[in-house]
């Protein structure tokens, strides 16, 4: 979910194949629907009204009606969340087999490049926040311990800090980040702002993610 520069929230819905679209009471108005969208999972606007949307193989972007696929080389398989940083760029996780991992995508050139693989290592990333700071927020799952855990990196996939461990059987599902201060924080983060969790507890140790909860 993300709020657009109009305050109307906009929810990508991946069964409906479109992003649906509430005003200030909760009302729904006109999706967003195209032919170039058909499986969105994340939505993140830039600074000048710009929504891009992770959508089964790609990134697009959508202004004033008109809806543009982003080109990038084959990095990213299956672009599970997208964020915007300070620099303007795009992060696109990607939580899929051999191409998992975080990428930084420059949707001007459809440049991309990847700055953390998760292919390799015991981390189960699951959806990315960035943070007031530039600083980049990924939970997940630690596959050696079982523990749920927020890893947290630089604007360039530089560590920026230790994990946040959420202890064992916990299946962080979504995060977003918010200024300080709020009422809602859940979990504070080094003074850059809270961090909101939909947290999941798995009925069954040691099964993997997605599976008994």
């Amino acid at each position: 979910m993300a709020f657009g520069p109009n305050g109307s929230l906009y929810v990508a819905d991946e069964t409906y194949g479109g992003v649906l679209v509430y005003n200030h009471s909760g009302t729904a108005t006109t999706p967003l629907t195209s032919a170039s969208l058909l499986t969105p999972t994340s939505v993140a606007f830039n600074s000048t009204g710009t929504l891009y949307i992770a959508d089964g193989a790609n990134i697009v972007s959508y202004l004033n009606g008109n809806y543009s696929i982003i080109n990038h080389p084959a990095a990213y398989a299956n672009p599970h969340d997208v964020g915007v940083g300070l620099n303007g760029n795009l992060y696109v996780l990607d939580i899929s087999g051999s191409a998992g991992g975080l990428y930084e995508l420059n949707p001007a050139t459809g440049m991309s490049q990847e700055l953390v693989n998760y292919a390799t290592s015991l981390f189960n990333p699951n959806d990315l926040a960035i943070g007031p700071d530039g600083k980049i927020f990924v939970s997940g799952v630690d596959g050696n311990t079982g523990d749920g855990e927020i890893l947290k990196y630089g604007e360039d996939g530089s560590s920026g800090g230790a994990a946040l461990n959420l202890g064992l059987n916990a299946y962080p599902t979504y995060m977003d980040v918010v200024p300080e201060p709020t009422p809602f924080a859940l979990l504070s983060l080094a003074g850059v702002g809270a961090v909101l969790l939909g947290i999941h507890r798995k009925h069954l140790r040691g099964c993997a993610p997605g599976v008994g909860e």
